[in-house]
């Protein structure tokens, strides 16, 4: 991890190169994957996660390298905001107004649910824009 709290830095290695971009593979663990009894916990995870990243030259990499990836902190924040923030104020915003119009509790619970249908397809379709504005980047 990077020392500036504004950003956020993994190692990752190179897994393909096509003109100014890349995707590279990050290994991402909890806090208590490198603990000695990790196999004897469930509470170490570990996963990979494939991302592209924005290269500033074409033959800034090659295949198989192993880079420093690094982004904004504030990003991750956003994302968070996005996914889980503004889905929970929607279903407790709808439930409290279905609750005081004297909806029935299966129709609000539902419509609670239901509101999540709209705002996930929006996130879908808006999917691109957000991606080129969420950047990632390489160091050696």
């Amino acid at each position: 991890m990077s020392a500036n709290k504004e950003i956020i830095e993994h190692q990752a290695i190179v897994r393909s190169v096509s003109g100014k971009s890349a995707q590279v593979e990050i290994l991402v663990r909890s806090a208590c994957s490198a603990c000695h009894a990790k196999m004897l916990c469930s509470a170490s995870d570990e996963s990979r996660r494939i991302i592209d990243v924005v290269l500033e030259s074409e033959n800034q990499v090659e295949v198989g390298q192993t880079v420093n990836v690094y982004g904004s902190k504030s990003w991750g924040l956003i994302a968070v905001v996005l996914a889980y923030v503004v889905p929970l104020v929607l279903i407790l915003a709808v439930l409290i107004i279905s609750k005081a119009c004297s909806i029935p509790d299966n129709v609000a619970g539902l419509a609670s649910l239901g509101v999540l249908v709209p705002y996930f397809l929006v996130l879908y379709i808006l999917r691109n824009r957000m991606g080129r504005s969420i950047v990632f980047k390489i160091t050696k």
